[in-house]
């Protein structure tokens, strides 16, 4: 599956914004703060405005990286906004699709039968019990700020997929001119 992404980072310029998400997602050390992902297109990918379009900087439509869809707070408000409107909305729809999914009696039952085993799992595990358990494992790791597929955003200069310090970066007119939203398209 792909997801589109907003990585936000402080930088003096789209392209400095651009280059510090693909350093970020792509180290020599193998680590990667996307670990959930297998592979990424920094600049939107399918998403992009250039995804339909091939030309000479562009030889793969949208799977090659692009810097051209960098949102900059100083250059267009209104679109940073935007963006960060739609990552509100697409995380309280993957909570309310995690709500409906979560079967609360069921995870309590498989509590008291892990801890009646001594600590052990229990010897039948069904595809809707392993569901319900990750349901609830992605349910609170985005209540935890991890950067999960769900998450839509992820604020590196705070590590964590949270929007609330990048607000406070904005209020902040010194800083506000800094903030940059780089859109990566990632498969999981």
């Amino acid at each position: 599956m792909h997801t589109l992404h907003y990585v936000a980072v402080e930088a003096d310029n789209k392209q400095q914004a651009f280059d510090k998400v693909v350093v970020s997602l792509s180290r020599e050390d193998g680590y990667s703060p996307a670990d959930w992902s297998d592979w990424h297109v920094v600049g939107g990918g399918r998403w992009s405005t250039n995804a339909n379009k091939e030309s000479e900087n562009n030889l793969m439509g949208g799977y090659n990286d692009d810097p051209t869809d960098v949102l900059g707070f100083s250059e267009d408000k209104e679109k940073f906004q935007e963006a960060i409107n739609g990552i509100a909305k697409w995380k309280a729809e993957a909570v309310n699709r995690a709500i409906k999914t979560i079967d609360t009696d069921r995870f309590i039952s498989d509590l008291v039968d892990y801890a009646s085993e001594g600590g052990r799992p229990s010897n039948h595990f069904d595809g809707n019990k392993l569901m319900n358990i990750y349901a609830i494992k992605e349910a609170a790791n985005m209540l935890m700020g991890s950067w999960i597929p769900d998450s839509g955003f992820y604020d590196l200069e705070e590590n964590i997929a949270e929007v609330t310090y990048l607000k406070e970066r904005l209020d902040k007119p010194e800083q506000a001119s800094l903030q940059y939203l780089v859109p990566v398209d990632f498969h999981f």
